[in-house]
């Protein structure tokens, strides 16, 4: 029988040099693919493109890829299901990779098990310019910390654990824009501090957590902001605002002379006449105001 000839032999040894060749060529490649905040997105579906299995899963090669990271959000009906109180428990695993990112631009990890500790170890800290942290664990510790960043411009605090001593330390931050405290603690020094933020332009305050150890969201829902506080701030930048209060009591002259056009008003009980008359009092002044009225609860 004659022997079969092969024209090209491979050696195990030549396939791994061959292996090594194929992973510096995709390596350039990837040095040379443009990087955005789109293609640096991670998405956290149901943690199959987290951080940590990126990285586990592609040590060496899509390392540096990783760490120039700018985003991480979760990705609506992609993760995994809530324990009994609602959040979204993260892996040590990927909380550990989300802190070796350098270049974090936006964290949005809402309704998660995340923590002040968590964030407090990132590398990124300095770098953030939006936090969305609704319905997380961070305290005040994690405000004491970005108190002065110039770089953060958004943060969502909704249903978190921070007490109005923590809400106070924002006011360090000059940029700061767009404020979310709906069912978080705060009180007339903190609103006073609010009122002070140079360039704030979107605020938005609905209830009011009453327990900062009760771990679910309770909130004075007939809790009304008065109108001196009102007042107070609307005489800023503010764009939109949106606050519990009866329309009857709304500052109409400050809101008149301000700079807002969206106006979100939270109203449990019932609505009246003298309610009917200031809204249209309000859509009638010299500035265009959207109004919208929502129950508060």
């Amino acid at each position: 029988m004659t022997k079969r000839r092969y024209p090209f032999r491979l050696s195990l040894k030549g396939l791994f040099a061959l292996v090594a060749v194929a992973a510096v060529l995709i390596a350039c490649v990837l040095a040379m693919t443009p990087r955005d905040e789109k293609a640096l997105s991670i998405r956290l579906a149901g943690y199959g493109l987290a951080v940590g299995k990126f990285i586990n899963t592609h040590q060496g090669l899509f390392r540096q890829t990783v760490m120039e990271v700018t985003v991480v959000r979760m990705e609506p009906g992609n993760f995994p299901p809530p324990r009994e109180d609602g959040r979204i428990v993260l892996s040590p695993e990927l909380i550990a990779d989300v802190q070796k990112c350098e270049t974090l631009h936006i964290l949005e990890l809402p309704q998660t098990t995340l923590t002040s500790d968590d964030l407090l170890a990132a590398n990124s800290l300095d770098e953030l310019e939006s936090l969305v942290l609704s319905d997380t664990l961070v305290d005040d510790r994690l405000l004491s910390r970005l108190a002065g960043s110039a770089k953060l411009k958004e943060i969502s605090l909704m249903g978190s654990r921070v007490t109005p001593a923590g809400v106070v330390k924002l006011a360090d931050c000059p940029n700061l824009q767009w404020l979310w405290l709906d069912t978080t603690m705060i009180d007339e020094a903190s609103l006073r501090a609010i009122a002070q933020m140079p360039d704030l332009v979107s605020l938005s305050i609905r209830g009011q957590r009453s327990d900062i150890d009760d771990d679910r969201w309770p909130a004075d829902s007939a809790r009304t902001l008065p109108p001196e506080t009102i007042a107070r701030l609307a005489a800023g930048k503010l764009e939109v605002l949106a606050v519990p209060c009866k329309p009857a009591n709304l500052p109409l002259d400050a809101l008149r002379q301000s700079s807002i056009n969206t106006l979100t008003i939270y109203w449990t009980p019932e609505y009246d006449a003298d309610d009917d008359q200031a809204t249209k009092a309000i859509q009638a002044g010299p500035n265009t105001i959207t109004l919208c009225l929502f129950p508060d609860g």
